[in-house]
């Protein structure tokens, strides 16, 4: 693609982890992940950052604690929370919900990153099975 299809991103984000399940339905998990992401448009922006994380997930929750030294590439130290809830049964309907925290533990005054920001999703979702149909041999 070339720059008049529009603005491009390169990125890539890498973990590394281990879980361990501790009961029937629990498991707790703990890892470091890396981040890095350009654009192409003018002016050019890059983020790299490096994260460690925790958490614990069931059938229907999962929560995780995230920190990052320098969130995005700035000079600002910050903890995100999650919260996830998924149901799933025996109809092709899935439902699914998130909400997240961000905080800053230093300040950056030059950064973008100078309050606790919230994020929160919702949704449905269906499967659908797809026939390719099986080809007869001839």
């Amino acid at each position: 693609m070339t720059r008049e299809n529009g603005p491009q991103l390169g990125a890539y984000q890498a973990y590394l982890g281990y879980a361990r399940r501790v009961g029937p339905d629990v498991s707790l998990d703990v890892g470091i992940s890396a981040t890095d992401a350009t654009t192409d448009y003018q002016p050019s922006y890059r983020v790299r950052y490096g994260e460690v994380f925790a958490g614990f997930s069931t059938r229907t929750v999962s929560g995780h604690i995230y920190y990052s030294p320098r969130y995005l590439g700035e000079e600002v130290q910050t903890l995100y929370t999650s919260l996830d809830w998924s149901h799933a049964d025996a109809s092709p309907w899935r439902y699914f919900a998130h909400t997240g925290v961000l905080s800053p533990l230093s300040h950056d005054p030059a950064g973008e990153i100078g309050r606790t920001q919230y994020d929160v999703g919702a949704g449905v979702a269906r499967a659908h099975r797809i026939g390719l149909g099986r080809r007869q041999a001839r």
